[in-house]
């Protein structure tokens, strides 16, 4: 039986920039507390009972809980959907000043890539976007987008997704090496050797990972929402809060 999975959030909003006073995004962080203990609230005592006799039957395998932990960045957009951003590009050109004043023009935001290299989330949209849409569409549209922009929320998405990604190629990196090690006797002459595992050294072209069940796992994701005008704040808190349990 595998080990149940421990699922955190970590969330993130934005303050006021530009011409946008009031951030929806900051008011959702306020309340997302509140949206999570709700959420709680209407899945984990209904999982309790699984949960527990999973737990009892993990110990007794002495399995380890697999952890997994998703960054939730949120950003507001001139849009009238919620906009599941896929993926984050490596080029920070901002049309306006930071709160700092960082105004970068075609830079790296990972010095370790190229200029707008595309970094993609391993999360599956196209299930995630469904689910939304079943549930809150059509007066509330979900869509996938392939372009979170150059501003300050691709510049947070993009370091996101490399942390993802480094966590993942750390795991990838360390079932290799343990692998390479494995001995076996050969009964030919009654001696040990290693075999090599040449599969586990392939190269990819995508940040996209495959986890054994105890593996800990890190995804990201960016969720553009639309204004407090265009969709009111009592329907984006649900909306999220929807979101995040489409996500467990």
């Amino acid at each position: 039986m595998t080990a149940p999975t421990k699922t955190t959030f970590i969330i993130t909003g934005f303050g006021p920039f530009g011409t946008v006073e009031e951030n929806p995004t900051t008011v959702i962080i306020r309340h997302v507390s509140k949206t999570m203990n709700r959420l709680r609230d209407t899945t984990i005592l209904k999982l309790k009972q699984k949960q527990k006799q999973d737990e009892e039957d993990d110990n007794k395998k002495n399995k380890r809980q697999r952890q997994r932990i998703i960054l939730l960045h949120l950003g507001v957009a001139r849009t009238t959907s919620f906009r599941l951003e896929s993926c984050a590009y490596n080029e920070a050109t901002f049309r306006i000043p930071d709160i700092c004043g960082y105004q970068p023009k075609q830079e790296l935001i990972i010095r370790e890539d190229v200029l707008e290299k595309c970094y993609k989330t391993t999360l599956d949209l196209t299930s995630l976007c469904t689910k939304l849409t079943n549930r809150f569409g059509p007066k509330i549209c979900t869509e996938i987008s392939t372009n979170p922009g150059r501003y300050v929320c691709n510049y947070v998405y993009c370091t996101s997704l490399q942390i993802a990604l480094l966590s993942s190629s750390a795991s990838s990196k360390s079932k290799s090496k343990s692998k390479s090690e494995i001995k076996s006797v050969d009964i030919n002459n009654n001696s040990n050797k290693t075999m090599e595992n040449h599969e586990n050294n392939e190269s990819t072209t995508n940040n996209t990972t495959n986890h054994d069940d105890d593996d800990d796992v890190i995804c990201s994701l960016f969720l553009h929402v639309p204004s407090f005008s265009v969709v009111p704040e009592e329907e984006q808190l649900s909306y999220v809060a929807g979101l995040l349990q489409a996500l467990i």
